[in-house]
């Protein structure tokens, strides 16, 4: 498998794979021409990034992308309205949003989206990134769990009551360091004294 940049040239392939994945193989053109409109717009994002995984043949296999969340997105507001202001200064403040992960159905269960995941964030070097996902893909959870994401609230109606989600957080590797730094150079106070290592 070979994963390479997201470009212009893939999104109409794209486009066609997401249906796949989501709607199924009957997809219409409508629902084809939405994706792609979709897919086209985030692109011109500020801090857009994606990733395409490609097999020996040349076939799209999975893509993932996403883009710097920013005040006066659509999505972002509806983020905004689901956290606390604590939340939303920690999560929102140099956000990547994490838009879309897609792999074609004959290569799901092959770590494709796994791979997809961690090379997209090899090159995003925002502090912290979010994600959205339904409540009821367990196995999307669970596969984000292991990639060091923590759940920011559990059943929110991001858009809709009747489409409840999980909002999934995820720190940069440098600034959960420098945190853990932080919490280390502070003493914590136990019964009027300074608790030490013993």
């Amino acid at each position: 498998m070979h994963y390479t940049s997201l470009l212009e040239e893939d999104l109409l392939d794209a486009a066609e794979l997401y249906c796949r994945a989501f709607t199924g193989e009957g997809f219409s053109n409508e629902e084809k021409e939405y994706a792609l409109r979709n897919i086209q717009k985030h692109t011109t994002y500020e801090g857009y990034t994606g990733m395409k995984a490609t097999d020996q043949d040349g076939r799209l296999a999975g893509f993932a992308y996403g883009y710097k969340s920013l005040p006066g997105q659509f999505y972002r507001g509806k983020l905004e309205e689901q956290m606390t202001q604590d939340q939303a200064d920690f999560w929102l403040n140099d956000c990547f949003e994490f838009v879309e992960l897609a792999v074609d159905l004959s290569y799901k269960r092959r770590g494709v989206g796994s791979s997809l995941h961690d090379k997209l964030f090899e090159v995003v070097r925002n502090s912290t990134a979010v994600l959205t996902t339904s409540i009821s893909n367990i196995s999307a959870v669970s596969l984000y769990e292991k990639k060091r994401w923590k759940i920011i609230k559990d059943h929110a109606p991001v858009i809709s009551s009747r489409n409840l989600q999980v909002i999934m957080g995820r720190e940069s590797p440098s600034k959960a360091i420098h945190q853990d730094k932080q919490a280390a150079a502070v003493p914590s106070v136990h019964k009027g004294g300074v608790a030490g290592r013993w």
